[in-house]
């Protein structure tokens, strides 16, 4: 004899995973403003360092031209010496400031994810019997650990690598224009069709998201419910 999740509608009550918000939610962003506050100049420092990695991570071509053009095509070998430890430093450098970022972003994301589950558990504790009635203890602890779990990546990864990327798709812009800007215009020919394959996929893996994320909770539903299942039928 087993005992069977009731699958995706729950134990009678709505599918809310079914129910899905805004790819931007003001209110979210707020509540998630509120969990950073106490991690505020780790952030803060993050994004120096994000721009102090951005600039000398774009530095690198400009120094391999001035090495090639300057250093080995004029035969210079001393300016190319320079150029190779200049390279090197900043190298370096980016290594060193990407660690930083890494580092203290993963800490932040770390101690924010452990505040906010730490706030999930006493809302559980306050919520009525007959919540648990309407929704399988699997699909809590699907949204209180997965769901929770994406959050960490997302501070983790996202707020600082967004302005990261940005930063350094300006810098690169830049640097193609000043260097030579009838081919830089013929470059961003491409630009719209990149635009319009990036909103497709967009589009198509977020729904991919949203329904990993239903068969994670309606798994974790039916395990629990069919080993507690179990364990009635053995009493």
């Amino acid at each position: 004899m087993s005992v069977r999740g009731t699958g995706a509608q729950g134990r009678g009550g709505p599918a809310d995973d079914d129910v899905l918000g805004k790819a931007y939610d003001p209110r979210v962003m707020n509540r998630l403003t509120e969990f950073l506050q106490p991690y505020r100049r780790q952030i803060v420092f993050a994004f120096f360092v994000m721009i102090i990695r951005a600039v000398s991570g774009l530095a690198g071509p400009y120094i391999i031209r001035l090495a090639i053009d300057q250093g080995m095509g004029a035969g210079d070998a001393t300016f190319l010496g320079e150029m190779v430890l200049v390279y090197m430093l900043a190298t370096g450098l980016n290594w060193l400031t990407n660690f930083a970022q890494i580092y203290t972003m993963s800490w932040a994301g770390q101690n924010l994810i452990y505040n906010m589950r730490n706030r999930l558990f006493e809302h559980l504790q306050d919520l009525t019997l007959s919540f648990y009635d309407h929704y399988e203890v699997g699909r809590i602890i699907s949204r209180v650990i997965g769901d929770v779990g994406v959050m960490q990546e997302f501070v983790t990864w996202a707020i600082v690598g967004l302005f990261s990327d940005i930063f350094v798709l300006v810098g690169i812009v830049f640097a193609m224009l000043s260097l030579n800007a009838q081919l830089s215009l013929l470059t961003f020919t491409v630009i719209p069709l990149m635009f319009v394959v990036t909103v497709l996929w967009r589009t198509r893996a977020r729904e991919a998201f949203r329904q990993v994320r239903r068969k994670i909770a309606i798994v974790n539903a039916n395990l629990n419910e069919n080993i507690t299942g179990v364990r009635v039928v053995q009493a």
